[in-house]
């Protein structure tokens, strides 16, 4: 997955920081209403898998699984 350069939306860079940040914000919550559709690639799955360990690379009943996002929104009391 290459990142393009693509040209700013007109009138995007007429707007205030914050206003891109909200346009930005938008946009990803359009994207990310199907996250099955959002590719992935094999590294950054593996960077996930590795980072989910503790160091030394040995699991712990003290250390949770990372878990995605649509995982733990479900779930917020399982954060305390």
């Amino acid at each position: 997955m290459e990142h393009a350069s693509i040209p700013d939306p007109p009138g995007f860079n007429s707007l205030s920081k914050a206003e891109q940040i909200r346009y930005l914000q938008a946009l990803w919550d359009r994207i990310s209403e199907n996250p099955g559709d959002i590719p992935v690639l094999e590294s950054q799955l593996n960077l996930l898998k590795k980072d989910s360990l503790p160091i030394g690379g040995v699991r712990n009943e003290f250390v949770p699984p990372i878990r995605f996002w649509t995982g733990c929104e479900k779930s917020p009391s399982d954060r305390f």
